[in-house]
This record gives structure tokens, sequence and C-alpha cells, in this order.
């Protein structure tokens, strides 16, 4: 009877385990795919500059 309840908890404990990982996994994958994102935006707002200020010299 003991047995079979450890057995249970056991159980209940590794499902639990079990969504904790894949909610972190896909919260990973969102918060990875957040940060690519900001940083394609500040390396195209740095090649949008870097054409300005050529195009300025090329004024100048």
């Amino acid at each position: 009877r003991k047995i079979q309840s450890l057995k249970k908890k056991d159980r209940k404990q590794k499902n639990k385990t079990e969504k904790k990982k894949t909610a972190n996994e896909s919260f990973n994958n969102l918060y990875g795919q957040k940060k690519m994102k900001e940083r394609e935006k500040k390396k195209k707002r740095k090649e949008k500059e870097e054409r300005e200020k050529r195009q300025k010299k090329s004024i100048l």
C-alpha cells in the first residue's frame, strides 16, 4: 500500500517537472526570438546611420 502511494507521488512529481520544463523551454524560445529581433533592429539602425553618414560626406 505504501509503495503504491510512493509510486503515485513520484509519478505526480515527474509530471510537474515535465510541465515546468516545457513551460521554461517555450519561454526561452520566445525570449530568444525577441532578443534576435532586437539585435536585427539594432543592426539595421546602425546600417542606416552609416549610410546617412556616407551620404553626408559625399555631399560635402
